[in-house]
């Protein structure tokens, strides 16, 4: 095996494209946004990418706006989820993660559950609701039905893991 090192110059510029890579998204979305700013799924789409740049509060409030336009979308559901979650509402993200259950009961939708009960020290639920978004999870998303699986074996071996959920 190869060990490649990285002198400081070098890591500094890896970060600097990954800044102008993760910005490179918004682009889009930010110009039709004014445009068309009460539009469902430029609202949505916002609201995705906040929450990927970790700005939680903007993004529940951009996903609660997109909420008033369809209140029976298990995506937007789960947005409301991952950003009450993140800004420590643990309360109302479950009852978000229910209503997103309800909705679609579906692979996010269990590794939602499986989280929250992870969070609440729940490992017996967590493992139950991860082993039925492993069952869930589309064959034919190869990389959706690795993520899954590797979640489960993590909750199995007491393993640290990067929940995304």
């Amino acid at each position: 095996m190869r060990i490649i090192r990285l002198s400081l110059i070098a890591l500094a510029s890896l970060c600097v494209l990954a800044a102008v890579y993760m910005q490179k998204p918004h682009e889009p979305i930010n110009r039709s946004l004014p445009v068309e700013p009460d539009t469902y799924n430029a609202l949505k789409s916002r609201a995705k990418l906040q929450l990927t740049n970790h700005r939680f509060a903007e993004a529940l409030e951009t996903v609660r706006r997109a909420q008033t336009f369809r209140d029976d979308d298990h995506d937007v559901w789960g947005m409301i989820t991952d950003a009450l979650v993140e800004t420590g509402d643990y309360a109302g993200a479950v009852k978000a993660a229910q209503r997103m259950i309800d909705l679609r009961p579906e692979s996010s939708s269990y590794a939602r559950v499986s989280y929250l009960r992870e969070l609440h020290g729940d490992t017996d639920g967590a493992i139950q609701a991860m082993t039925l978004a492993v069952k869930a999870a589309n064959p034919n998303d190869p990389e959706g039905m690795a993520w899954y699986r590797a979640q489960l074996r993590a909750l199995r071996t007491g393993t640290k893991h990067p929940h995304t959920h």
